[in-house]
């Protein structure tokens, strides 16, 4: 699960997994740009998805995974992004980046519900949101989930 705040000594920090450790074996090998401002947050979410089999490209801000984004010549399968970030939306970011990349999916997570934090509802097919605490195993399954959606023409995922 997610807990508080975490340092060097094993506190924990707010929307970072308590248990670092798993037996949930390998679900995938797609890349995922994960967006999210908390470091403990950002590293901890980012072991996880490697643990699980995924390449990850960690982004502290909006700006900087739009420069990822852009320099990343390989697809990108999944946007795993903060909704609350500063200065670009999680949503917004997630429109920026399907201009280029009309297949990617998108994963949401927010420490708010969906209603309160998206009031204008997700964008595009193939998203998904996933509120904070949210367990490690939970993460996976909506990971999995999404990127086993049906593919339509020019690579849009279809509902």
């Amino acid at each position: 699960m997610l807990a508080n705040r975490s340092d060097a000594a094993g506190r924990t920090a707010e929307g970072c997994f308590v248990n670092q450790e798993s037996s949930v074996p390998p679900r995938g090998r797609e890349t995922i740009l994960f967006v999210e401002d908390d470091a403990t947050v950002r590293n901890s979410v980012r072991r996880i998805l490697e643990t699980a089999g995924y390449r990850v490209i960690p982004a502290a801000t909006p700006m900087e995974a739009i420069e990822l984004a852009g320099s990343h010549r390989s697809p990108i399968h999944v946007l795993l992004t903060d909704v609350g970030l500063l200065g670009v939306t999680g949503p917004h970011l997630a429109r920026l980046l399907l201009a280029d990349r009309p297949g990617l999916r998108v994963l949401y997570i927010s420490g708010q519900t969906e209603a309160d934090s998206m009031p204008s509802g997700r964008v595009g097919a193939g998203t998904a949101f996933l509120q904070k605490p949210f367990s490690m195993e939970a993460l996976l399954e909506q990971l999995h989930e999404l990127l086993t959606q049906e593919r339509g023409p020019r690579g849009a995922v279809v509902r």
